[in-house]
């Protein structure tokens, strides 16, 4: 066996596969671009459980019909591969944990890799994984412990305190979230993880001027992310300079940074949502968007991949809703039935009795429909940490809600969580201009 940069072992004698493990990690935690390497290193060495399992990540990453077929190829080769003995134990439970991954089964890839961290908690890849997964679900405080099981074993390693930073933050302890992402921004420049988990401390505490000050100085390393931590990052900062009152300038970030970026990707999930997520606020805020609308709904009605997430279906929903798509909109609500009535019986659960919902009370506020956006988005509010995201970007759905409420004559309900935001954020002059104005 070998072993890969973090010490752990590898069932192969193949030091390109190695490399290319190794490159294949990098990237994935650093966010960066060098991922096809795997496919090649799974070519070469067919016969390693951890190469196989990574190809099927990636597969399952493309978002695409063409990516979920190779990731089933590769996983078909990890099972067999496993059934014959090959392999490490660490990789047989990583394997299992893609195949679970796969199959949308998150309540058993989470607990796979839980038991990756307390077994082999040098292995940082699971556990950022692990991470992304209890993200999905709105598992706050198991992003944090997963990141907090593996930080000893990588006291001197950047991305674990980023990891462990961002984790922090979701469970709202944001002087340790802080620290833990500015130790790891100091250990290494190129940590763009790190830099997001410190500017969401910032959001939550409406320090806008401090979190623009960060980021803009953060935002030269960005240049070699990929497209979604590109232009994540630079969605941040737009929400600083919207929540200062600065249309403008946000709107500006949006056609630079956002949606015009050289470094993004508009076939992206996580890009269009970003896009999608600036434009409804700017929208919310009377900001003219002309075109805008439609030039992200052409993008998403060019997925082949609609249903991955509930968080990002409802972005999709608005955006079909307000463009010039209405029989698309509405075949999106179709298949998303199908979809749950196919998926196992969790998630069929939550895609059917919830994010039916929110898609489409997203999709009636959209179309001017606010008395029924105001009853949807209000009967799915207790369940929106559980379709994902962060804080940060489910306070989209809270500013629909509101707006909905207040545009439907529900002003008596939109007062007190007017006076919520604004006593959360005493600082953020918009919500307090947003609570003069509902008085």
């Amino acid at each position: 066996m070998l072993h890969d940069a973090y010490g752990n072992e590898v069932a192969t004698d193949n030091a390109d596969t190695i490399a290319a493990l190794d490159r294949f990690a990098q990237s994935f935690i650093a966010y960066g671009t060098d991922f096809a390497v795997i496919f090649d290193a799974a070519a070469a060495d067919p016969d390693c459980v951890m190469a196989r399992a990574q190809a099927a990540l990636l597969g399952l990453f493309m978002e695409n019909n063409a990516g979920t077929a190779l990731a089933q190829e590769h996983l078909a080769a990890a099972r067999a591969l496993v059934t014959q003995g090959q392999g490490s134990a660490r990789e047989h439970v990583y394997a299992r944990a893609i195949d679970a991954a796969a199959q949308a089964d998150v309540a058993t890839a989470t607990a796979l890799h839980d038991d990756i961290a307390a077994r082999w908690p040098r292995d940082l890849f699971a556990a950022k994984l692990g991470q992304i997964h209890y993200f999905n679900v709105g598992d706050s405080s198991g992003m944090r412990r997963i990141a907090e099981a593996v930080i000893d074993a990588h006291h001197d390693t950047a991305y674990a305190w980023g990891l462990l930073a961002f984790g922090l933050e979701e469970c709202n302890e944001l002087d340790d979230a802080e620290a833990a992402g500015r130790k790891a921004a100091d250990m290494t420049e190129v940590e763009p993880w790190a830099h997001h988990a410190v500017a969401h401390v910032y959001e939550t505490r409406g320090q806008l001027d401090d979190g623009i000050a960060w980021m803009e100085s953060k935002a030269h390393h960005w240049k070699n992310c990929n497209s979604f931590m590109f232009t994540h990052n630079w969605w941040h900062i737009a929400l600083f300079y919207l929540d200062k009152g600065d249309a403008a300038q946000a709107l500006k970030i949006y056609d630079t940074r956002l949606w015009g970026a050289p470094q993004g990707d508009s076939s992206y999930s996580q890009d269009q949502a970003g896009a999608l997520s600036m434009l409804i606020r700017l929208g919310l805020r009377g900001v003219d968007l002309h075109r805008r609308w439609g030039d992200v709904a052409d993008a998403i009605l060019k997925r082949e991949v609609m249903y991955d997430q509930p968080f990002l279906a409802a972005h999709f929903a608005y955006a079909l809703a307000r463009s010039e798509h209405r029989t698309a909109y509405e075949g999106f609500l179709r298949g998303l039935r199908d979809h749950a009535d196919a998926a196992n019986a969790v998630m069929g659960h939550m895609w059917l009795t919830q994010a039916l919902l929110l898609c489409r009370g997203m999709g009636a506020h959209a179309d001017n429909d606010f008395a029924l956006a105001a009853d949807l988005l209000g009967e799915t509010r207790p369940h929106w940490q559980a379709m994902g995201g962060s804080h940060a970007q489910r306070d989209l759905f809270e500013q629909v809600y509101i707006d909905a409420l207040i545009r439907a004559g529900r002003d008596s309900d939109a007062l007190p969580l007017l006076e919520a935001r604004a006593a959360a954020r005493p600082g953020v002059r918009v919500h307090q201009e947003q609570l003069a104005a509902a008085r």
